[in-house]
């Protein structure tokens, strides 16, 4: 599950999900500190076609557990 990089509380799912839609980042609701999605959080999900949709099913399912933040904003590439 993903963690605030300021004050290391567990984010809840909903708020992780909100977040991975996001390209602004999200605010901490318990600092109030700008998170992101760290671009290592997002690797699981490059590559992935749509021919893979079980697999994809899957990743996405799991998405929130496997995500981490970061305070600062990333470029994908």
């Amino acid at each position: 599950m993903a963690y605030c990089t300021n004050c290391k509380n567990k984010w809840k799912i909903r708020d992780v999900w909100r977040l991975s839609f996001s390209k602004k980042g999200k605010v901490c609701p318990y600092c109030s500190v700008r998170q992101y999605v760290s671009f290592k959080g997002r690797e699981p999900l490059f590559g992935l076609g749509y021919f893979l949709m079980p697999i994809a099913i899957v990743i996405i399912i799991f998405f929130p557990f496997c995500i981490k933040l970061s305070d600062k904003a990333e470029d994908l590439l």
